[in-house]
C-alpha cells in the first residue's frame, strides 16, 4: 500500500493488525509512523514559500519560522510572482494570502495547486468567512487562517497542517 504525506514523499509502507512499518520502523497509527519517519529526516526541512504583498508581515513570519529547525523558507514573493515561485522554489508548503486588487484570486489557487499537486496550500488571509473558507477548500487549500494568529500558534498549525489536522474554522 502507498501511502503520501509531507508532499507525497512517505514511501511505500505495509500494514497490518498489529500496526504499521516502513523501514524497521513499526508503529500503531500512520500518524505515529509519520512522526518516527519526520525525526529520522530532520536534516530535511519542509520548504514554505511565502506568497504575500505585505511586506511587514512577510517579514515577520519569516523571521518566526527561521527560528524553527523544521521548517526553511526557501523563497518569499508577491502574488504576481507565484508562477516563478513555485517554478524556483518547489515548495512543500505554499503559505499565501490570495487578496489582491479587492478580490480574492481564487485562480492563482487553482495554479498552484496544478503545478504542485502535492504541497500542502495555507491560505493566511486578514478575514475570513465561512463562504470563503469553503471555497478555498474546493480549490485545494488545506488549511484556512487570520493574519491575527499569534505567531506560535502559527508555528503549531503549519506542523499540523504536515500530518492533515489543520485547525477548525
Amino acid at each position: 500500500m502507498i501511502v503520501t504525506a509531507h508532499g507525497g514523499q512517505l514511501p511505500l509502507m505495509s500494514f497490518s493488525r498489529t500496526g504499521y512499518t516502513w523501514n524497521k520502523l513499526h508503529c500503531t497509527s500512520p500518524k505515529e509512523l509519520f512522526w518516527k519517519y519526520v525525526m529520522e529526516n530532520k536534516k530535511k526541512p519542509l520548504k514554505i514559500l511565502i506568497v504575500d504583498n505585505h511586506a511587514e508581515l512577510v517579514k515577520q513570519i519569516e523571521a518566526r519560522l527561521s527560528r524553527e529547525d523544521d521548517f526553511h523558507v526557501c523563497m518569499v514573493a508577491p502574488l504576481e510572482k507565484l508562477t516563478e515561485a513555485l517554478i524556483d522554489c518547489r515548495p512543500d508548503v505554499l503559505l499565501i494570502d490570495p487578496y489582491l486588487e479587492n478580490s480574492y484570486k481564487y485562480d492563482r489557487i487553482k495554479l498552484a495547486k496544478s503545478l504542485r499537486p502535492d504541497m500542502q496550500v495555507v491560505v493566511l488571509t486578514a478575514v475570513v468567512d465561512t463562504a470563503m473558507s469553503l471555497r478555498l477548500r474546493r480549490e485545494g487549500v488545506t488549511c484556512v487562517m487570520e493574519k491575527g494568529i499569534s505567531s506560535n500558534d502559527l508555528v503549531e498549525s503549519l506542523r499540523k497542517v504536515i500530518v492533515a489536522e489543520c485547525p477548525p474554522r
